[in-house]
C-alpha cells in the first residue's frame, strides 16, 4: 500500500487489513519515530477524503459498490 486509494480499493475489494511495511519503513529513515507517525496520518487522511469523496461514512461501508471497473 503506498497511497490511502491503495487501501480505499483493497478494502472495497474485500481486503480485511491492509500492510504498509515499505511506507513505514520510508518514514523512520527519513525521520525516525516521528517520521512513521507523519506517514500513517498522511495514509489516514487521504483514506478520509477518498470516503468523503466517495460518500462513505465509515469504513464498514467501503464496499465492492463504491469501485468500479472499467471495460
Amino acid at each position: 500500500m503506498r497511497t490511502g486509494a491503495d487501501v480505499f480499493l483493497a478494502l472495497a475489494l474485500g481486503a480485511d487489513a491492509v500492510l504498509i511495511g515499505r511506507l513505514a519503513a520510508y518514514g523512520l529513515a527519513a525521520a525516525g519515530e516521528a517520521g512513521v507517525r507523519r506517514t500513517i496520518e498522511l495514509l489516514a487522511e487521504e483514506l478520509r477524503t477518498l470516503m468523503i469523496l466517495a460518500g462513505t461514512p465509515d469504513v464498514a461501508a467501503i464496499t465492492p459498490a463504491v469501485v468500479s471497473r472499467r471495460a
